[in-house]
């Protein structure tokens, strides 16, 4: 057989084991759950001082609008328990806000799981 011939049936692509999917996967995973806590972390910020001067962590710019637009502020009003001015600043912010509250307490759980599971066995 010619060095052509083997070339043509030689696989070119080679489809990742379960295994290498779910190690690439959680640490997007991994990532996502850092991001999320930093966003929970900044939302303990005094609401005042947010509304008054903006978010310490953020430039300070103003877009032109999009659907986030509010969101850190939102945040920051549910940190201080004012839900009806995060509604005024963003109307998906207390989804989301109870969305990130959630996943953290499922990486949470995860980790403690994981842990135990390696040390108990």
């Amino acid at each position: 057989m010619r060095d052509s011939e083997r070339l043509s049936h030689a696989r070119l692509f080679v489809w990742p084991s379960a295994e290498e999917w779910w190690n690439s996967l959680r640490w997007v995973l991994l990532t996502l759950t850092i991001l999320v806590a930093l966003s929970l972390a900044g939302s303990f910020f005094p609401y005042e001082r947010v509304v008054a001067e903006g978010h310490p962590w953020l430039p300070h710019f103003h877009c032109a609008g999009c659907p986030l637009c509010g969101m850190t502020r939102a945040f920051c009003a549910l940190s201080a328990g004012r839900f009806d001015e995060a509604l005024s600043w963003n109307r998906g912010a207390p989804a989301l806000y109870a969305f990130f509250w959630l996943w953290l307490a499922a990486a949470l759980a995860y980790i403690f799981s994981a842990a135990r599971l390696r040390l108990f066995t």
